[in-house]
Parts: structure tokens; sequence; C-alpha cells
């Protein structure tokens, strides 16, 4: 599946309470709730994720094409 939230916005809500659960939030509301088998499968998949933001954080902005729509970057779950 694909999820597109802006990356300044995006925060991973860890709940200490439950220990194969997590959520990926934006400030504006949408969110996406994962479950995962046990707590190891949810720490692996936090520090994937983190990794990949870090990967996209760090890639240049292509210029605007005027025939194309302007760059995009997307986390892709």
């Amino acid at each position: 599946f694909k999820l597109e939230l802006p990356l300044e916005s995006l925060k991973i809500n860890e709940e200490k309470t439950k220990m194969n659960r997590f959520s990926l939030m934006s400030n504006g509301g949408r969110y996406l709730m994962i479950s995962v088998i046990n707590r190891e499968k949810k720490m692996s998949w936090i520090s994937q994720i983190k990794r990949a933001l870090l990967n996209l954080d760090s890639l240049e902005m292509e210029k605007e094409d005027t025939y194309r729509q302007p760059a995009r970057r997307e986390l892709i779950v």
C-alpha cells in the first residue's frame, strides 16, 4: 500500500502499553494504525520507517518541471 503524508509533520506514535501496535500520524489528523506479530517485529518496522524517513529527508528535491507535477517525497510502506 501507499501512504502519503508530509514528512515534516509525520510522527510515529509508539504505544508503550501495546507490545505489537504503533501508528503513523500527521498534523492534519490522518493516521495509520499498524499491528504486527510481536514486539520485535514492531521495533523492526519502526526502525525501518525511521531509516526511510532519514533517507527521504536527505534527498534533494528535483526542480519543478512545467510539464510535470512537482516532485514529492513519499513514504511507501
